[in-house]
């Protein structure tokens, strides 16, 4: 710009001419404070972001380990209803029949 004007014969030194080159320059440097605010933006949004997936990630940890580390006490507790199950049909036959049932094992 500035040598633009001078090649016009304009004394850019003063009026008009030295106003827009202050104005040009202080456009410039707006430009040049966006974009660093936008990319501080975007990077403190990145941040928050991978802290979400860590966060994620560790529950999802916590829930598998307390998912695998119950497993054995649901096998545990279906044997325990499975025992109970029969317990109740022996005593419901007992109750029938007055006498035990006659399971082909013995007598």
């Amino acid at each position: 710009q500035t040598a633009a004007l001078a090649a016009s014969g304009v004394d850019v030194a003063s009026g008009s001419a030295l106003d827009v080159i202050s104005d040009t320059a202080a456009v410039g440097e707006i430009d040049a404070l966006t974009i660093r605010d936008n990319a501080a933006r975007e990077a403190w949004q990145r941040r928050m972001q991978a802290q979400e997936f860590t966060q994620q990630g560790a529950l999802f940890s916590a829930e598998a380990a307390a998912t695998s580390s119950l497993a054995p006490v649901g096998t545990l507790l279906t044997g325990i209803g499975g025992i109970a199950d029969q317990w109740w049909q022996y005593r419901r036959q007992t109750a029938n029949t007055g006498s035990a049932p006659k399971t082909g094992l013995i007598g």
